[in-house]
């Protein structure tokens, strides 16, 4: 979704989902390696989060097609846009 380059590692398990859930305004999956992902309908954007090196990170990917990624580390200490904000509570309250 944000045109990153497709990267396959042969020694890395699959990755599948392992359950999913619709609403009238986003898509949320987990998959079987602990990432998180929200798709957004009305306006593409996407919000994921996964665990790299013992460490959380969340991706959002906006309208315009531009990945952002950063700790969760970081957004608790320098916050973040008000929509990436609403869309992650969005997010919680649908969890």
């Amino acid at each position: 979704g944000g045109d990153l380059p497709n990267v396959t590692d042969a020694g890395k398990p699959r990755l599948y989902l392992l359950q999913w859930l619709k609403s009238d305004r986003a898509l949320m999956m987990l998959f079987n390696d602990g990432t998180f992902q929200v798709n957004f309908y009305h306006d593409h954007t996407k919000i994921i989060l996964c665990n790299q090196s013992e460490e959380y990170l969340l991706t959002y990917i906006n309208e315009d097609r531009v990945s952002t990624t950063l700790r969760l580390s970081t957004l608790l200490v320098s916050g973040c846009s008000a929509d990436l904000r609403s869309r992650m509570d969005y997010a919680l309250n649908m969890l």
